[in-house]
Order: structure tokens, then sequence, then C-alpha cells
């Protein structure tokens, strides 16, 4: 837990945003305290000034729901309280449109903290990424959302990777290839983390780097996921 002071100024950050009638994670919290430097403690000792109050009634008498909610990047699937009335998905497209290429870092009490855009390791060097040969069909083939993002198969990524690995995504040609090893010297490449749903999601910006097509093949093929314009 926090000290008395961090825990008052938590609550005084809470109190603005339900009479704002916001939605609002734990981690939105803690950084307005942050920016103020109005509190003095890491988030994973302030976040559970903010349960706290989901506790002791302060927010189900104020009108509030909570629920977790899946982000894109976001280790950790985060509580979202939420005002009775309003849609959680408002909160997740917001962030989407804000984040359009978020990553993630969870800290040491398992909960994740949203970095900022651009957070994401990124490297290019000079030579040809590794080639991969896949056989796909039409069952492969799948939509990106609404949002233009596409989500890489359960079904897939379990051939593959472990929940909550870290997955190379390299830009090959005409692909797109996540590995869970080092790609060699020359390709370009991020790193991703598997969710705790065990989900990947690749923004539009990535996908537009081999297609602007909205239907992509996925498959795995030699301890790969290979994504192909479909």
């Amino acid at each position: 837990m926090c000290s008395p002071d961090n825990a008052q100024a938590i609550r005084s950050i809470v109190i603005e945003k339900v009479d704002a009638v916001e939605q609002f994670t734990a981690f939105d919290v803690t950084q307005v305290g942050f920016n103020r430097q109005s509190t003095t403690e890491r988030h994973g000792h302030l976040k559970h000034g903010v349960h706290a109050l989901w506790n002791d009634g302060t927010l189900t008498n104020a009108g509030y729901h909570r629920t977790r909610v899946a982000l894109d990047g976001v280790a950790v699937d985060p509580i979202l309280y939420y005002p009775g009335g309003t849609d959680p998905q408002d909160y997740i497209d917001a962030y989407t449109a804000a984040n359009p290429d978020a990553g993630a870092i969870t800290d040491d009490d398992g909960d994740a903290r949203i970095a900022p855009p651009g957070d994401t390791d990124t490297a290019t060097a000079t030579a040809v990424a590794p080639s991969v040969v896949s056989t796909q069909t039409d069952k492969d083939v799948h939509s990106t959302t609404r949002t233009g993002r596409l989500n890489i198969p359960k079904v897939a990524l379990d051939q593959v990777f472990s929940p909550g690995q870290v997955v190379s995504v390299v830009h090959d040609g005409s692909k797109i290839i996540l590995t869970p090893t080092c790609p060699r010297i020359g390709a370009s490449f991020s790193t991703q983390s598997i969710n705790a749903s065990g989900e990947v999601r690749l923004s539009p910006k990535t996908l537009s780097k081999i297609s602007t097509s909205t239907r992509f093949k996925v498959a795995a093929s030699n301890g790969q996921i290979v994504i192909e314009e479909g």
C-alpha cells in the first residue's frame, strides 16, 4: 500500500475523474500524480490506492463499474473503471487511436505499464532477413479489424510461442515473420509481447510495410509465423 499522503493524492485524482464522468485505469490515475508531482511512490504501490476506492464502495456508490480490457501491446489486461451507461469499448477505441504502435512493459508486481508511442524496441541493419517457405490455404486468410489491425490467431501462435513470450516482428520483403529468435543481422524488426490472452495484434503501420490489403494469410511454418497479403 502507499503512504497516507499519497493515498489522499490518489483519492483526489480519482474524485476529479468521477466528477468529470471519465473512464480510467489505475495507470491513468497514477500518471496524473506523477505529472503533477503530487505523489512520491511508484505505480506498483500507488495503484492500490485506486483499487481501495472500489473496495470501500467509493466508486460503486458513484455508479461506477469495472472490467478488464485488452489493449494492444499491453501484456496484462488492466482494470477499467467506467461509469454506468458508458461502454468500455469507447476507452479501447480511444487508446488505440492515441497509441497506434503501443508497446508495454510489466512492473515487478504484474501490473502493466502502457508505454508511450514509439517505445517499442526497433532495429535496422543491412543484410537479408530470414527466408521462410510456407504452405498456406484459404483457411489461413484473416481480415483486419475495423481499426485496421490484424489479430494473429491463437491457434497459430500456440504452435510457436508461449503466453507472455517476446516476439520478434521481422519485415522480410513481401512478408512479416513472427519469430521467437533474434533475427540475423540485416533484418528490419521490432519486438512485441504476447498478451495475457495469448494474442498478438499487428498495427496498420506494421501491415503497411507489406500491403494495404485488409486480408492476410497467416500460417505457422518451421517454428515461425508467416504473414502475407491474402
